[in-house]
């Protein structure tokens, strides 16, 4: 059962959730978190996607854009976006280890 939070993140999939774990080690601009999804989750997101998902996270309060003097906007978690991806990751976990168990 999906609780009123989650079900925003579900409808979104994988890029929201892509850039909600990168968040979680810190504050990111763009191109950071595109670098960030790829070398550490092994999945290539365009500039579109990442975008698309940025938008939405913000919408529903789940991350926040940050001030800088910089051209790159940073973005980071908010509490919300903590809760929400640690439930997500909590509830899919034991799936995950049934289907390796599954697949050795």
């Amino acid at each position: 059962m999906e609780s009123q939070d989650d079900r925003g993140l579900s409808r979104y999939g994988e890029p929201a959730t892509l850039v909600l774990l990168a968040l979680m080690s810190g504050p990111k601009h763009g191109y950071a978190l595109m670098q960030s999804i790829e070398e550490e989750m092994d999945f290539k997101i365009g500039p579109g996607t990442l975008y698309g998902a940025i938008a939405k996270l913000l919408k529903m309060g789940m991350i926040r854009g940050l001030e800088s003097q910089e051209r790159a906007k940073p973005y980071e978690i908010t509490d919300q976006g903590r809760r929400v991806i640690e439930e997500y990751v909590r509830r899919w976990s034991p799936i995950i280890k049934l289907g390796q168990a599954r697949l050795a």
